[in-house]
């Protein structure tokens, strides 16, 4: 797929990728750390992960962006 028209698109697909890599490497970390019974390390990788994690959920927004981009310039055809 070509988004030509799109390109905050790929932008979004390349911010979800680099988040997914460093989730699934931090997760080999966690359990890891866990294995060797490292608890306090553990735990702040948990925590890491949990707030990555957060920042990628709202990076949805930027799927969004475009579609309210169109919908104001439909809104002022319209007008």
């Amino acid at each position: 797929m070509h988004f030509r028209s799109q390109p905050l698109l790929r932008i979004s697909f390349w911010i979800k990728l680099a988040f997914i890599l460093i989730e699934v490497a931090l997760a080999i970390v966690f359990g890891v750390l866990q294995h060797y019974d490292m608890w306090n390390a553990a735990g702040i990788v948990e925590w890491v992960i949990a707030a990555i994690y957060t920042f990628w959920v709202l990076s949805f927004t930027l799927d969004f962006l475009p579609a309210v981009q169109v919908r104001k310039e439909h809104t002022q055809t319209l007008l």
